[in-house]
């Protein structure tokens, strides 16, 4: 063996053992579907393939790919059709949601791809034919490639939120991956026998395209039939409440809920706003029947007439959540929501916090307005980047201090009066303190990036302290006596922007 193919041995073997730990990497810490983990293994072990294949000159080897091949393809059509992964074809939803979802809805269709190149790559061992072989090669490639990019999107499907961030296990695989696609065409060219490959015939020339193309126009004719064939349900029906199912109607370009439409097209709704203020069928008073939204990612049912949130625990994939001004009062549904990013449940009836213990992804939270008075269940929301807890009745946040991540902090309007176990909050840059019984400052000094203060309301008098704040830059007094205050001319002189003051 030469060096050049032992390096290409070494190479492939490499990255083939590092794909493989990357999808059990994922299984356990990612929870990444089996289809996933099996294709990132299959296209990086592609290039190993290659070379062992090219040790041995066998049919059977050849037999057997085409063999394979052909089981994937037709796995591949079976699941695309069962999970319904072609909806996506009809582009009727958002580009970005296709984008970061693509890795893990489109996997069956990833599938079905991998089984075709299957075929062609056995096709072109067993005829040693070279147009076989580049197609093979090519198709591998860009498959493999396309797949990498559709894992690196979904890496980055948490930047939209606040303190989102981009996974690095994600990241690692789409590498991989990419890798195992650049290394492919290298190992087939200098392979052994390479130099055997014979010219395609003139027969071969012609079959291979229009065979490609017969395969094109079933695949549309198949799909064609099944968008028209597929059960279809009236929305009325599976959805009680009839402004919720005027809502879904309008998102699926529907004239109202009495027409019938398929799962198909319930699978292609990852986003539904359904805002009170704007809705054409009423208020919303009950979330029965979002199970049929499998894809569900993004919830907005502000300004409804919802008394509780019975269903959102059979939509287990929601993102973001607005349930702003409502009448909700239990958030126990909310407890098995642990991809939940961005929670906003302002001018509810919430007193208990609890449901929120254990998601631990949530960076952004709205709860002002409720009738909490407790918020320990917060502790645990580690990389919380925003929070808005104005207008409750809340005496004691000593809980807060371990939220190390959280950026601005809302606190308007509740019944503080020690800041004390806020000091701990180091990476916070706006505070929020406004209609308080807070009269000492001392504590904020050990805020050394909170450069927003809003701090009107209270009984405070003595604002020097605020000296030491060296990052501050501006502080709101609206609602306190100005001809009380001391220190406001000090900082003034040290720059900082004084408002609120008549």
């Amino acid at each position: 063996m030469s060096t050049q193919r032992a390096l290409g041995f070494v190479s492939a073997a490499a990255i083939a053992l590092a794909a493989a730990i990357s999808a059990i990497h994922l299984g356990q810490t990612y929870q990444a579907t089996g289809l996933v983990r099996f294709l990132i293994v299959a296209f990086g072990s592609a290039p190993l393939a290659v070379v062992l294949g090219r040790l041995s000159s066998r049919p059977f080897w050849a037999w057997l790919t085409v063999a394979t091949g052909l089981v994937l393809s037709v796995l591949g059509v079976w699941r695309s059709l069962r999970n319904d992964a072609l909806h996506l074809i009809t582009m009727d939803f958002s580009v970005i949601q296709v984008a970061i979802n693509a890795a893990d809805v489109m996997a069956p269709i990833a599938l079905t791809g991998l089984g075709l190149v299957l075929l062609l790559a056995g096709a072109a061992w067993r005829t040693h034919d070279r147009l076989l072989t580049g197609l093979a090669t090519i198709s591998g490639t860009l498959l493999s490639l396309i797949y990498a990019v559709a894992l690196l999107a979904h890496a980055a499907r948490s930047l939209p939120y606040i303190g989102g961030a981009v996974s690095p296990a994600l990241v690692t695989a789409a590498g991989i991956v990419a890798l195992a696609a650049l290394l492919l065409p290298v190992v087939v060219v200098s392979g052994p026998g390479g130099s055997e490959i014979a010219l395609p015939s003139r027969t071969t020339a012609i079959r291979v395209p229009a065979s490609l193309l017969v395969l094109a126009l079933l695949a549309g004719v198949g799909y064609w039939t099944y968008d028209r064939l597929a059960n279809r349900t009236k929305l009325a029906e599976l959805f009680p409440d009839p402004a919720l199912a005027g809502c879904v109607a309008t998102t699926l370009g529907l004239t109202d809920a009495e027409q019938p439409t398929s799962q198909r097209k319930l699978d292609s709704v990852f986003s539904l706003s359904c805002n009170g203020d704007q809705s054409t069928s009423g208020r919303i008073r009950s979330l029965a029947g979002l199970e049929h939204l499998p894809n569900l990612g993004t919830l907005d049912v502000s300004t409804n007439e919802l008394n509780d949130v019975i269903g959102l625990d059979q939509v287990p994939g929601l993102t973001s959540l607005k349930l702003t001004n409502n009448r909700v009062r239990d958030l126990t549904p909310l407890a098995t929501l642990t991809e939940l990013r961005e929670l906003g449940a302002s001018n509810n009836r919430i007193a208990d916090l609890t449901p929120l213990h254990n998601l631990k992804d949530l960076s952004a939270v709205g709860l002002s307005g409720n009738q909490i008075t407790e918020v320990s269940a917060l502790a645990n929301l580690t990389t919380i980047a925003e929070l808005d807890l104005a207008r409750n009745q809340i005496t004691d946040v000593s809980a807060l201090s371990a939220l190390a991540t959280l950026d601005r902090l809302t606190l308007r309007e509740n019944n503080l009066q020690d800041l004390t176990p806020l000091t701990g909050l180091t990476a916070l840059t706006m505070l929020d303190i406004a209609g308080n019984q807070v009269t000492d400052l001392k504590p904020l000094t050990r805020m050394p990036l909170v450069d927003e203060l809003w701090l009107g309301g209270n009984p405070v008098q003595n604002l020097k302290p605020l000296r030491q704040m060296k990052a501050l830059q501006g502080v709101d007094l609206e609602g306190s006596d100005p001809y009380k205050l001391v220190g406001v001319d000090e900082l003034r002189d040290a720059g900082v922007y004084v408002g609120g003051l008549a």
